[in-house]
């Protein structure tokens, strides 16, 4: 399959990249996304608007693979795959009640902003790279691989 790198924020956000990129109808990728994972796509979304970073989240929820691509630094592509990582260690939320729910949530989302916001404060303007990050929600290591850095 041919990745698009060169994606348009715009047409992510109306569904005609996701959609040209894994042949499924943006509804249906959107429908298979949990809640938190709906509200981190948000996130980046709206960062990514903010800051002119182009993202493009691919989503295969039969295999649990989930795709994001950046066109910016890589520092930034490896704050938005840490903050899937602490959507899967914040799943037993959904068992929470919901004034439990509430506030395990909102450290979630403040964690993610602070995260991202700091890297990319910190980050040097000039390092801009196209970077494809993958993970896989079912396998912990494969993340951990990814976030390390190389020796």
């Amino acid at each position: 399959m041919t990745l698009e790198w060169d994606i348009d924020l715009e047409s992510f956000i109306r569904g005609s990249a996701v959609e040209a990129t894994t042949n499924r109808p943006f509804e249906e990728l959107q429908n298979s996304l949990s809640d938190t994972w709906k509200k981190l796509v948000q996130i980046v979304r709206q960062f990514g608007r903010q800051h002119n970073v182009s993202v493009l989240v691919e989503v295969w929820p039969e295999t649990g693979r989930v795709i994001f691509l950046v066109n910016d630094q890589s520092e930034f592509a490896r704050v938005i795959l840490r903050a899937c990582s602490l959507e899967r260690r914040y799943h037993e939320i959904w068992t929470l009640d919901d004034q439990q729910f509430e506030s395990a949530y909102a450290s979630l989302v403040d964690t993610v902003l602070l995260t991202i916001q700091q890297v990319v404060a910190d980050a040097p303007s000039s390092s801009e790279s196209d970077i494809v990050v993958t993970g896989r929600a079912a396998d912990d290591s494969v993340t951990e691989r990814l976030l390390t850095p190389p020796n």
